[in-house]
């Protein structure tokens, strides 16, 4: 399968949210949730280890631009659709056409926690990869502390494979056991 020839839609939307790609112009509006929320992304997500400039979230979002469309990964913004709010980030990444699978990463501001959207997010990646990407396989890896992401897979219907004990270091350099939860089709 020659993933250039997939017919991608530009966006997905769902009861309350709208998913699109990154473009270079979200920028300065991604990084000043990264900035606010960074307290809470740091300890999970190996890409907050420092807090990122304005030009390292550009070179950022240059490059997802890029790959959704060469379709290597599909980074999308997580905006509300009554509003537009910028929510956060969710998508496919770390794929391997070969199979074919993907892993769905997935980040929020802070101040919206607890609503649900990530889960909604998650839902609809899940019906974006089967329908529009033919995936076989997805996962969901987080630290196995972080109960609030292990909570949003298992809402998604993905289960747990296992613990990788000492799988690698978390942004205080600790080492840290990932949790690696799929869905297959």
């Amino acid at each position: 399968m020659n993933p250039l020839l997939l017919n991608v839609p530009a966006q997905i939307t769902t009861k309350r949210l709208l998913l699109r790609p990154v473009t270079a112009s979200d920028a300065a509006m991604m990084n000043d949730a990264i900035q606010q929320s960074f307290a809470e992304l740091c300890p999970w997500m190996p890409w907050a280890g420092t807090r990122p400039t304005l030009e390292s979230t550009r070179d950022f979002c240059a490059q997802a631009e890029v790959d959704f469309a060469v379709r290597r990964e599909f980074p999308m913004l997580m905006l509300r659709r009554e509003d537009g709010l910028f929510l956060g980030g969710a998508g496919l990444v770390r794929g391997d056409w070969t199979v074919p699978k993907f892993e769905v990463g997935y980040w929020i501001r802070t101040t919206e926690r607890g609503h649900g959207y990530v889960a909604e997010a998650v839902d609809a990646l899940v019906r974006f990869a089967r329908r529009h990407l033919k995936i076989r396989r997805l996962e969901v890896r987080t630290d196995s502390r972080n109960t609030r992401s292990a909570n949003v897979a298992k809402r998604a219907g993905f289960k747990l494979e296992g613990k990788l004990r000492y799988d690698g270091r978390d942004n205080r350099n600790r080492l840290r056991d990932t949790l690696l939860f799929a869905r297959t089709f």
